[in-house]
């Protein structure tokens, strides 16, 4: 290749460069603009998500999680699932019965903070016995209530 060719090539990958950084200009200055006009008209802004990836669970949380699985060791729980819309804990009638309140209660405490963290909970949670299929205690915020 000559000089004069090389000179040529040089000069063509400058103005590519160049076009390359004008495309990329404006299309920034649309997006501004969209962004602006949005916000003239009284729109909400764009939601940005930052992408921070998984987050390492609070220390309570993980320790009710191994709670959660002691009582289903222990067979006490039995498995949990949905009634309607409406979270359900399927466990041992006889031995979920025989526990006085305050541990019924304990259950559900685990549940909301094993599934949601600390200091979150579930509106609602229905106690099912095992051989009856039948709802046998209902947990809200205000506390169980044997049915």
């Amino acid at each position: 290749m000559t000089e004069a060719a090389h000179g040529l090539a040089g000069a063509l990958a400058l103005v590519v460069l160049l076009l390359a950084s004008i495309a990329l200009i404006a299309y920034v200055a649309y997006r501004a603009s969209k962004t602006v006009a949005r916000a003239l008209r009284g729109g909400p802004p764009p939601r940005v998500v930052p992408d921070v990836g998984p987050q390492p669970l609070p220390d309570e949380q993980i320790r009710a999680r191994v709670r959660w699985d002691r009582h289903e060791r222990e067979g006490i729980v039995r498995g949990t699932g949905l009634l309607g819309d409406v979270a359900a804990v399927f466990v041992d009638e006889e031995a979920f019965l025989a526990l006085d309140p305050v541990a019924q209660a304990d259950y559900a405490d685990t549940l909301n903070c094993a599934a949601l963290g600390p200091g979150r909970s579930m509106p609602e949670i229905v106690f099912v016995g095992h051989l009856s299929d039948r709802p046998i205690a209902r947990w809200t915020r205000e506390g169980i209530v044997l049915l």
